[in-house]
């Protein structure tokens, strides 16, 4: 909280900020950036939306190691999910359908080389990657490559 004040307080201070103009936050205003810089935009943070769109989740990761899922419900998202803890920070998160099952999963990574599978339905693990697979991941993407 702390960290946060002094930032709030350091843009207010040095001019970076004007009373009443969020653009700074939102980023609404710069070019290339989906929805003013929100949820598409960070790696570790996914929409999952039914088709009609009156089922809405976010799936997140911290730094701790922990996949989050919050569902919009009355107004507001409310906590539905916490993943066990892997060995480090989430570093990115896929919303896909990897198993061809019509449901999508939700599978992250972590830089120490975890690798999960979730259902999306019901948060059940489908996979995860033992700890000597691998020693680090920098980058990870989802393909079909065997259709």
């Amino acid at each position: 909280m702390r960290k946060l004040v002094f930032l709030v307080w350091a843009s207010l201070s040095f001019g970076q900020a004007q009373a009443g103009d969020l653009s700074w936050y939102l980023w609404q205003d710069v070019e290339g950036i989906d929805f003013g810089g929100f949820v598409t935009d960070l790696r570790a943070v996914k929409v999952i939306a039914s088709e009609d769109g009156k089922d809405k989740r976010i799936v997140y990761g911290d730094k701790q190691g922990q996949i989050h899922v919050v569902r919009f419900e009355k107004d507001r998202f409310q906590d539905e999910w916490t993943s066990p803890t892997l060995r480090s920070a989430i570093a990115e998160i896929f919303i896909a359908d990897v198993n061809v099952d019509d449901e999508v999963e939700i599978v992250a990574y972590t830089e120490l080389g975890d690798i999960v599978f979730y259902r999306s339905s019901d948060y059940k693990l489908i996979w995860r990657s033992t700890q000597d697979d691998y020693a680090s991941i920098a980058a990870m993407t989802l393909e079909n490559i065997d259709d």
